[in-house]
Parts: C-alpha cells; sequence; structure tokens
C-alpha cells in the first residue's frame, strides 16, 4: 500500500484542477461554438467574456454588452437569460465571479432595461450555498463569491423597493422628506455593511488574485457613490432632527448609531484596499460626540411630553444647545 505524502498530495491537487481549467476551456469553446450556430448573440458575448482564467472579464466584449442594454437586436431579457445561464451552469470561483462581475458592469453602466428585468426576477443571484471544493484556488474564494452575490442582490433589491439608485444618482437623498429618509436609510444601510462584508483578504496581489483584486475596485467605485449617498441622507436627517416627535427621533438615533460605525469599517476597508490601488480616499470618523445632543433632545421630548405640552419648548431648547 502506498499512502501519497504531503507534497504528493499537493501536486495531485494542482494537476487536478490543471485539467479542470483545461477542461473548463474546451467547454468554452464549445459553448461559444453552440450558440454561434443558435444565432445567439449574448450568450456568445458573455461565454467570451467570462472564460476558464484568473483574469478579469475581457472588456471589449463587457462594452458590447453595455452597448446591448441600450437598444438593438437584443432584449434585456435575452441578455439577462445569457448572463444568468452562464451563472449557474458554472461552479469553478473564477467563472461565477466574473459572470457576476459582467452583472455588475451592467448595473451600473448598462441601460436601465437590464436592471428592470433583473428586478422582475426577484431573486437573481442565489448563490447563498455556492462552493467550488474542487478548483486551485476554489475553496478559498467561495465564500467572497458568496458576499458578492449577496451585495449585488441587494443592490437590485433596494432599487425596485425604495427607488434608489446610488450608482447612477448619489443625490437621492439629499432632499428627501422624514418619512422618506426613515424608510431609505436603514434600507440603504443593509446594502452598505453588504458591501462592508465584502472586505478584501488578498495580501499580495498576483497572478492568482488579478481577477479578484478587478472585483474589489469595481466594489470600491461602488463605495465612493454609496457612502455619498448615505452621508448626504444623514446630513439631511440631522437637519430635520431637532423638529421630530420621539419615535422618529429614536429611530434616527440607530441609524447614526449605525452610520458611525459604517464608517470606521469603510475606512478599514479602505486601508485593506490600499494594497493593490492608489485611488483610495481619505474620510473622516463620524462624531460620536454628537450623539450626547441626539440622546438629551430625545429625554427632553419624553419629559416634556410626561409634564403635558412642553414639546415646542423642548425642541427650541435643543436646536439652540446644537447650534452652540
Amino acid at each position: 500500500r502506498v499512502s501519497a505524502g504531503r507534497g504528493q498530495g499537493r501536486r495531485l491537487g494542482v494537476s487536478r484542477a490543471r485539467a479542470m481549467s483545461t477542461t473548463g476551456s474546451i467547454g468554452d469553446k464549445l459553448a461559444v461554438a453552440a450558440s454561434v450556430v443558435a444565432g445567439n448573440a449574448a450568450e456568445t458575448t458573455v461565454v467570451k467574456a467570462t472564460r476558464h482564467d484568473l483574469y478579469p472579464p475581457k472588456e471589449k466584449h463587457v462594452r458590447t454588452l453595455i452597448l446591448a442594454t441600450t437598444g438593438g437586436p437584443t432584449s434585456a431579457s435575452e441578455l439577462a437569460d445569457a448572463v444568468l445561464a452562464r451563472l449557474f451552469s458554472q461552479n469553478e470561483w473564477s467563472v461565477v465571479l466574473k459572470t457576476l462581475m459582467v452583472a455588475h458592469r451592467l448595473l451600473r453602466e448598462g441601460g436601465t432595461s437590464f436592471l428592470s428585468d433583473l428586478q422582475a426576477r426577484g431573486t437573481p443571484f442565489p448563490l447563498s450555498s455556492y462552493a467550488d471544493q474542487y478548483s486551485q484556488l476554489g475553496p478559498a474564494n467561495s465564500l467572497f463569491v458568496r458576499k458578492y452575490a449577496l451585495y449585488l442582490q441587494k443592490t437590485v433589491t433596494i432599487s425596485k423597493k425604495c427607488n434608489v439608485h446610488f450608482q447612477r444618482n448619489p443625490h437621492c437623498l439629499q432632499s428627501a422628506d422624514v418619512p422618506d429618509m426613515m424608510a431609505r436609510l436603514p434600507q440603504l444601510q443593509n446594502v452598505f455593511n453588504a458591501l462592508l462584508n465584502c472586505r478584501p483578504q488578498v495580501t499580495q496581489p498576483d497572478t492568482r488574485t488579478t481577477v479578484l483584486v478587478h472585483a474589489y475596485q469595481l466594489l470600491l467605485k461602488d463605495s465612493f457613490a454609496l457612502y455619498q449617498c448615505l452621508n448626504e441622507g444623514i446630513i439631511n436627517l440631522l437637519e430635520h432632527y431637532f423638529t421630530m416627535n420621539v419615535a422618529d427621533a429614536k429611530k434616527s438615533i440607530g441609524i447614526y448609531e449605525m452610520f458611525c460605525k459604517e464608517t470606521k469599517s469603510l475606512k478599514d476597508m479602505y486601508t485593506a484596499c490600499d494594497k493593490f490601488t492608489n485611488n483610495v480616499p481619505e474620510i473622516d470618523n463620524a462624531p460620536t460626540t454628537l450623539l450626547d445632543a441626539l440622546q438629551e433632545y430625545v429625554a427632553e421630548l419624553e419629559g416634556s411630553s410626561a409634564k403635558g405640552g412642553g414639546a415646542k419648548k423642548a425642541k427650541k431648547a435643543a436646536a439652540a444647545k446644537k447650534k452652540k
């Protein structure tokens, strides 16, 4: 009986990964040939953009898909079908990740018809149980793929549920009223936390992590718009705060406390991204000292309410303290 040593086991693992990569490449060629015969231009381009390798999707193919979302012979439904068919027919982490990246680019840069089609599908990226146990680096990167898919899913959901399109309009909460902010800000924070959960794990970029780095860079671009949208919403919220009733004020305190934690997490994420990009902005922590004034206002409102009829006086006193 001969048992494989640790080194031999690693070599067997690498050989198996290479064999799977070769098989995947052959499968890509067959998929392209089949889609060409079927006259499915969208499927052909999606496969070409997401080949079995560790490089990011080819820009020329991505641009072709983006252009297709703005008109032409390919409908948004056909394009979404092609992207999702590729996503669900593959198991290798690099191909699944690149397909998600293509979908991400279409959501960011394509026509709104693609987003509308995904909204109608309910849950277009159900990868919560996804795992690649066989390809090289698969087990290590499956978790990131699941987190990335969840972030994209939440992005589609908030655009449908709250009509928030932070990638296209980061100023959408700048002039929102209090009921609108109460509904939208918690949902936006939910998306923001999903993005923060995709924090980079790459410590030393190399050829094996090129596609990961490009995925992180897409997330970074989203973080700029998402944080701007959230920050403007928080500023607007605070400007209305000292006119709020007790219930809205208490909810606002929770939103602001979460924003303070999220800002710190974003700073940490940007620090981690310094290893592979120079385009990371500097942001300041949200001032936690403001929480004292916010909580004091609620206490005064509740005290005045208990005494009866002193709400207006409490609001004026709290507003005066804010100005100081």
